[in-house]
């Protein structure tokens, strides 16, 4: 967005009551909440698939705790990274 739209919006907005700014503030963190919290689902539901598809958990994939081999391990064994749906790091 060019300088002086941003500027035009900025001075509309300013020219607005004080109620009216923030009603549009209101409004619109309350759709932020709304997306990040979808987000957030979104996010939690891969997790949970990950950890049935490999009956691990993520903790036990974060750096430090992968093998010599390259895998990593869990309960039931060891799982070749590259299995893990990555690709290359």
């Amino acid at each position: 967005m060019s300088a002086d739209a941003t500027a035009q919006i900025e001075n509309t907005f300013l020219s607005l009551s004080q109620v009216e700014r923030e009603a549009i503030i209101t409004h619109g963190a309350a759709m932020r909440l709304s997306s990040l919290k979808q987000r957030l689902f979104l996010a939690q539901s891969k997790v949970r698939s990950f950890e049935e598809k490999y009956r691990t958990t993520l903790k036990k994939t974060e750096p430090g705790r992968a093998s010599r081999s390259g895998g990593i391990r869990d309960a039931r064994g060891l799982y070749n990274v590259a299995s893990l749906g990555g690709g290359s790091c």
